[in-house]
C-alpha cells in the first residue's frame, strides 16, 4: 500500500485561503511565475488541480509545456504557514465546472480576508480571476516546509518515503 504525500492537513492548506503562486522555468531555465486562483488535490492521488487565468499566464503555460517541473507555493495570510509542492506537469486542460466553482469559491473567500489589510475586493479581485481558467495538472513527488521561521525549507515528504 502507497502512502499519500499530499495529506489531509495539507489539502486542508490549500483549502485554507493561501496566497499562491505556482512557478516553471523556461527552456532557458528562466523563472516563469503566475498567480493561481485555485488548487485542489484529485482524489486518491497525488495530482494537484492549480487552476491560472490562461490569457495572463501563457508564457508560464508554455513553459510548462516545454519543461515540465513546476512548483506550488501556498501561504496562509494570516499564519504565514507556508508549503511549497513540487513535481511535473502531467497535464493542461480547460477547467471543469468544478474547477471554475473552486475559484469562485476561492476568490470570494480571499476577498474577504483582504478586506482586513485595507484591500478592496470589488475592485481587487476583478483582476485576479479573468477566465479562461486554465488547469495544470501538477504531479507531486516532494513537498516542504517554507514557513518563514528556522528549519524553513525542511522536506516534508518526498515520492520515495511515501513508497515505504
Amino acid at each position: 500500500m502507497t502512502t499519500r504525500l499530499i495529506t489531509p492537513e495539507l489539502e486542508a492548506h490549500l483549502e485554507g485561503l493561501p496566497g499562491m503562486y505556482a512557478t516553471t522555468a523556461s527552456p532557458d531555465r528562466v523563472p516563469e511565475v503566475t498567480r493561481v486562483l485555485s488548487a485542489r488535490a484529485e482524489p486518491g492521488n497525488d495530482v494537484l488541480r492549480v487552476v491560472v487565468a490562461g490569457d495572463s499566464s501563457t508564457r508560464f503555460l508554455e513553459c510548462a509545456r516545454a519543461h515540465p517541473r513546476a512548483a506550488l507555493v501556498g501561504v496562509v495570510v494570516s499564519t504565514y504557514r507556508t508549503y511549497q509542492f513540487k513535481g511535473r506537469v502531467v497535464g493542461v486542460e480547460d477547467a471543469t465546472p468544478e474547477d471554475v466553482a473552486a475559484v469562485d469559491a476561492y476568490t470570494a473567500g480571499f476577498g474577504e480576508l483582504v478586506k482586513h489589510v485595507g484591500i478592496d475586493p470589488v475592485r481587487y479581485l476583478p483582476t485576479i480571476a479573468v477566465p479562461p481558467d486554465v488547469v495544470l495538472r501538477l504531479g507531486v513527488d516532494a513537498i516542504f516546509d517554507q514557513t518563514p521561521r528556522v528549519g524553513a525549507g525542511a522536506l516534508v515528504s518526498r515520492a520515495e518515503e511515501a513508497a515505504r
